[in-house]
């Protein structure tokens, strides 16, 4: 996934761009609000193992990482249940 720029998108596909914009004068769309990057509760934990590096064996120096991570199932604010997701230990929202 990558941001496209309006006038790229003007370029490469008019009529997706038009459809959107009339979806968007319709109300059919919905809009960004900005409570939903705010975190409501904390659900649930779970430790897992980071991604080993390439090439990675259990030697020392193979690349073998013993540290494990920490992830939250995190409520956010205005949405529903079943909209939690898993965040790693170190995400922004977690740590503020």
């Amino acid at each position: 996934n990558q941001w496209i720029p309006e006038n790229d998108l003007m370029k490469e596909a008019p009529k997706l761009l038009a459809n959107f914009k009339k979806k968007l004068k319709q109300e059919k769309v919905f809009k960004w609000n900005p409570d939903w990057a705010d975190l409501c509760r904390i659900i649930g934990k779970k430790v897992t193992m980071p991604p080993k590096r390439p090439g990675a064996g259990r030697g020392r120096g193979s690349g073998y990482v013993p540290n494990r991570c920490v992830e939250w199932c995190v409520k956010w604010k205005g949405l529903g249940y079943e909209h939690c997701t898993w965040e790693p230990g170190d995400t922004d929202a977690l740590i503020s």
